[in-house]
């Protein structure tokens, strides 16, 4: 299977460590930067200062690569080459590619297919982004509705096809929660015991920070914004 081009990886990379802010407050690591479209944080303490910088170094670069991987908003990423062969042929994909999907597959389920990863037809048309924005039309409505639906997807082992033209797979409600869990996983593994990921408002935590018994999470108050 070919992942994006290096060029793609490198270049995400590199914008993601541009955006990097790195600072050390009573022994805790505090990484801020922009990936994925969002704000992104990591906060771990109690290591050693090499510990540190290949931490440092790893996340960057597994985000980078993840991000390359799956993002629609990067040309040659592994989710527009299955988007561009929708209704035309078969995508050779990889292990961590199919777990995500298989993820994918769990939560439509538990959802009962409130979470559907193929609705990006229908999510453009109500596109909240545009200068000028517009209730689309009742036959708009209704052409994007055939092309989405989780169920049409086909899955074989190592590979994925989208029957229709037009299909789109979109991982956005689930891969920076995977990213999340990749991150703190990769940081347990080097022995941290204090740490939290937090990609934008994705957030999960292990250990505690300095000086107290736990992390401490705000929820945003729904009719106050900004407020906890």
């Amino acid at each position: 299977m070919s992942l994006p081009g290096h060029n793609s990886i490198a270049e995400t990379i590199d914008r993601i460590r541009q955006s990097l802010q790195a600072t050390v407050e009573n022994g805790m690591h505090k990484l801020t930067f922009r990936a994925m479209s969002t704000h992104c944080r990591v906060n771990f303490h109690d290591v050693p200062e090499t510990t540190a910088r290949e931490l440092q170094h790893d996340i960057l670069h597994w985000v980078g690569e993840f991000e390359a991987r799956y993002s629609r908003f990067i040309p040659d990423s592994l989710v527009n080459r299955i988007n561009a062969a929708a209704g035309s042929h078969w995508v050779e994909i990889d292990s961590q590619t199919d777990f995500i999907l298989n993820q994918c597959q769990q939560v439509f389920r538990l959802t009962q297919g409130a979470f559907d990863p193929t609705v990006l037809p229908l999510v453009e048309l109500w596109n909240w982004k545009a200068d000028a924005r517009a209730i689309p039309s009742d036959r708009a409505i209704a052409a994007a509705r055939e092309l989405a639906g989780w169920n049409q997807i086909q899955r074989r082992s190592g590979e994925i096809f989208l029957p229709r033209k037009g299909m789109c797979l979109d991982f956005g409600g689930i891969g920076k929660e995977y990213a999340v869990d990749c991150v703190l996983n990769m940081i347990l593994h080097r022995q941290v015991q204090n740490a939290l990921v937090d990609f934008g408002q994705d957030v999960r935590g292990f250990g505690h920070p300095p000086g107290k018994p736990h992390w401490l999470i705000g929820l945003e108050e729904a009719q106050q914004p900004g407020k906890c």
